[in-house]
């Protein structure tokens, strides 16, 4: 779950540089400013990867041991069972086996289940911080379009605070 949120976060830093970038591109390039963008995108992406890096190996580790489990499960219940002065049977062995076998996968789903949920609970957390954000006060803001044409030139705007439309000639 550390993993997951870390790479969230660096995936948001890169998406907000990517998106500066992208809608200050004009002024980027009258300024001749690409290199330090190219360098402040791929800082991001640096960090973004080293975090996914990091997830990945956890992951890995994390299916090994959901495949490793029923194997440990089953040996640890033999030993235990012999352990305490029990007998193991062919009868005994046959039945836990069974027993395990239709087991086994959801003991090797288990720690995936847990991951899909921190993932999920991350996600939900996302949802609802960006739902109880403040809204934006639009009241001081107007928006305009110039429309031209052959005729003559029109600029349309609209007052967000009012909802009202204004047309300039």
């Amino acid at each position: 779950m550390k993993y997951q949120r870390q790479l969230t976060k660096a995936g948001d830093e890169r998406l907000k540089v990517t998106n500066e970038a992208l809608n200050g591109i004009k002024l980027i390039k009258m300024s001749a400013w690409e290199y330090y963008f190219i360098d402040k995108i791929q800082n991001a992406r640096g960090k973004e990867l080293n975090v996914f890096k990091k997830r990945v190996v956890v992951r890995v580790i994390n299916i090994f041991l959901s495949w490793l489990t029923p194997v440990i499960v089953v040996s640890t219940v033999f030993t235990t069972y012999v352990y305490y002065g029990n007998q193991l049977t062919v009868e005994i062995a046959l039945t836990l086996m069974a027993t395990f076998a239709v087991l086994q996968y959801p003991i090797q789903m288990f720690p995936r289940y847990i991951a899909f949920i921190a993932e999920t609970l991350i996600s939900i957390r996302r949802i609802e911080a960006f739902l109880q954000a403040e809204e934006v006060d639009f009241s001081h803001v107007q928006v305009c379009l110039l429309y031209t044409s052959d005729a003559a030139d029109d600029l349309l705007c609209v007052d967000l605070g009012g909802r009202r439309i204004i047309k300039k000639k």
